[in-house]
């Protein structure tokens, strides 16, 4: 599964970057990394609690989902107006501030959620729903951009925080349907 969104994750960002020009792909991916330096505390640990716990009792899964949902959820929106008070006096330039709180949602909230359902997956013993799970974003997120340059939308950093943010959400609604 690792192996397989590098590869998928690899094509993603050339296909972007050659799409976008070095100032659009630079603005972008710094807009990003702006939201990945801090989605390492979203859910406060709740990935590794659940693990432990569904490991321990199975039964405990669909409870710790929801409070997983729940706890990802509050601490990503404290963590999006974190981003967005944080990225308007650290970044030169930056997205604007639609895009910003998309690719905060993106970064915080799904891909947040998407990792917890993959390390249920893993509590669960269904490595394979869990190798799935981690293909997904890269994966959706890259036909999102497919069809966008299929359709001949212009790759500014705009309409990709929108495709970013919408693979996002596709994947953590696809991961969310087995445990609702």
């Amino acid at each position: 599964g690792l192996g397989t969104r590098a590869v998928i994750q690899a094509a993603y960002l050339i296909v972007l970057s050659r799409w976008m020009g070095a100032h659009g792909y630079g603005l972008f991916a710094g807009s990003v990394a702006a939201a990945i330096i801090i989605s390492l505390i979203s859910g406060w640990g709740i990935s590794y609690v659940l693990t432990q716990e569904v490991s321990r009792d199975p039964t405990k899964s669909h409870g710790l989902w929801a409070t997983a949902i729940l706890q990802v959820s509050l601490s990503g929106v404290l963590l999006i107006g974190v981003l967005m008070l944080a990225s308007s006096v650290t970044l030169v330039e930056r997205v604007d501030i639609r895009s910003m709180l998309l690719l905060g949602f993106a970064e915080l909230i799904a891909l947040p959620l998407v990792q917890v359902a993959t390390s249920l997956c893993l509590a669960l013993d269904r490595g394979v729903s869990a190798a799935v799970l981690m293909c997904l974003i890269p994966a959706f997120r890259l036909v999102a951009m497919s069809v966008a340059l299929t359709v001949g939308l212009v790759g500014t950093p705009d309409h990709v925080a929108s495709l970013h943010f919408a693979g996002s959400v596709v994947t953590h609604a696809w991961s969310a349907q087995d445990y609702a």
